[in-house]
């Protein structure tokens, strides 16, 4: 490693290290809004050394059908492979020379460009990510290598907690929610230069983006860097799809046999999105089914080497989805039934012990994000993208801390009905 690059890493390194709570040393956020649509918020924390910015650009997985499936994320992947005054190779070097990250992804909503560096080297970096976003120009042979190694990701079977989660949301939603973000082998093998260009032509505008600055920075001086390198592009209108799921009435229910270890479930309610006055329920939901749960399973039958409860979220559904893997598959049936005997038991009553507990672990999860750079930059960005407060936490604690047993059992008798998704995977031996 180059002298200079370990110099910078230490630094780092040292820095995150005796990062403060940022309750009392955050300043108010700023937004504006270029010429060009570009939405910037910035927001200074002191005692900071590291800035994190976030670029988010709206594309839900509506843009997206059978025939480009994997699309958003091939373009997303291909800004770093080359601009017309960098070549990858360049930005990958210079990234490293002043110690960043610059990482690409994409989710079923949104595509994030995300960084960290050293507050010193924050103009850099927004030169740099500026220029990938819209100076990308796809070079034939990148464009091939690329494909390549996506559709061998795709191709590639994950963990089992992940394989059982893909085969969850492919059976639970009738939207483009079901499709896996990272595209299918035979979708991406038919995905050509011309269909990337054209695609990041269309929705790669200013207009179209969220920015978010965090760090030990002069608002003014990041508002006028940011429009150095992001103001001079233009932007045309760009028209999303919304994403719209239907209201699930039935159960839905898929099985599939693999070449696995073990064997794993996952049982699935739809619930409310955090955009919902029922967000505070669902996070206590998700917590305390996840105790009870483990204890059945793991603790009191040994059945289990995991279990948990999840929280799918995305901008237009939310899902409280139960795992476990299973030790032997002969006890498949046995785990669904006592998984949902614990769901349906939230509607019996909860005691005031639990209610403590779980609110307690709640607003610990809550207290403990965004208590860096780099976690409260993707908080803003997702805020303003779903419209709500930059103080959202906040306002969220304070509804933890009011909620009452009659608030839960409430909610649980209104999502937990017999319309839940329930999926396995089998071993075949």
């Amino acid at each position: 490693m180059k002298p200079r690059i370990l110099a910078i890493f230490s630094a780092i390194i040292l820095a995150s290290s005796f990062l403060p709570s940022c309750a009392s040393e955050q300043g108010e956020v700023q937004k504006t809004v270029l010429d060009n649509g570009l939405t910037l918020l910035v927001q200074e924390v002191k005692g900071f050394d590291i800035a994190s910015m976030v670029l988010l650009v709206k594309l839900p997985c509506s843009l997206e059908d059978e025939h480009n499936l994997g699309i958003r994320n091939f373009v997303h992947q291909m800004l770093l492979k080359g601009t017309e005054k960098r070549s990858a190779v360049e930005i990958a070097s210079q990234v490293e020379d002043i110690g960043a990250t610059l990482t690409p992804g994409v989710t079923e909503d949104y595509a994030m460009l995300t960084s960290s560096v050293l507050n010193e080297f924050s103009g850099e970096i927004l030169a740099i990510m500026a220029d990938v976003t819209f100076n990308a120009t796809f070079p034939e042979e990148e464009v091939g290598r690329a494909r390549a190694t996506l559709i061998q990701q795709a191709s590639r079977q994950r963990i089992i907690w992940r394989e059982v989660i893909r085969l969850f949301t492919q059976t639970h939603f009738a939207s483009a929610y079901s499709y896996p973000p990272e595209g299918r082998p035979q979708t991406l093998a038919k995905i050509n230069r011309q269909d990337l260009v054209d695609f990041y032509t269309r929705y790669y505008q200013p207009s179209n983006m969220i920015l978010a600055v965090v760090g030990d920075l002069d608002s003014a001086e990041v508002r006028g860097a940011v429009e150095e390198v992001f103001g001079k592009f233009s932007s045309s209108p760009v028209s999303i799809p919304e994403v719209i799921e239907e209201e699930h009435t039935s159960i839905k229910e898929a099985e599939e046999q693999r070449w696995v270890a073990s064997a794993a479930l996952a049982i699935g309610y739809s619930v409310p999105t955090l955009r919902d006055q029922l967000y505070p329920q669902v996070l206590f939901l998700q917590s305390y089914l996840g105790e009870k749960i483990f204890d059945q399973i793991r603790e009191e039958r040994g059945w289990s080497y995991a279990a948990h409860v999840t929280y799918l979220e995305f901008a237009n559904s939310g899902c409280l989805v139960a795992f476990c893997d299973l030790n032997k598959k002969e006890n498949l049936d046995q785990a669904r039934q006592v998984i949902l005997g614990v769901i349906r038991g939230v509607k019996e009553g909860i005691s005031e012990e639990d209610m403590e507990q779980h609110k307690t672990a709640v607003l610990g999860k809550i207290a403990r994000g965004g208590q860096t750079s780099w976690e409260k930059a993707p908080q803003l960005v997702w805020y303003e993208l779903y419209g709500l407060p930059y103080d959202f936490d906040d306002e969220l604690r304070g509804k933890i801390e009011e909620l009452t047993c009659e608030d839960i059992e409430s909610v649980a008798d209104k999502y937990f009905k017999d319309n839940y998704t329930y999926v396995a995977i089998i071993p075949l031996w």
